[in-house]
């Protein structure tokens, strides 16, 4: 079961985290939706969606 685990993408590497960050702006956008929309729909901050953005 651990050799599953060794073959995840490391959840830490920026290049992943800027993809994911985005792609949820990008479908955000293509929604029409703004930050602060979606920051009250997940029940988070805007700020806290611009960092997720970034």
């Amino acid at each position: 079961m651990s050799k599953d685990r060794d073959k995840r993408p490391d959840a830490k590497d920026e290049g992943d985290r800027k993809t994911l960050g985005e792609r949820l702006r990008e479908a955000r956008e293509y929604l029409g939706f703004s930050q602060e929309e979606v920051a009250a729909f997940l029940g988070v901050s805007r700020s806290a969606l611009s960092l997720m953005e970034t």
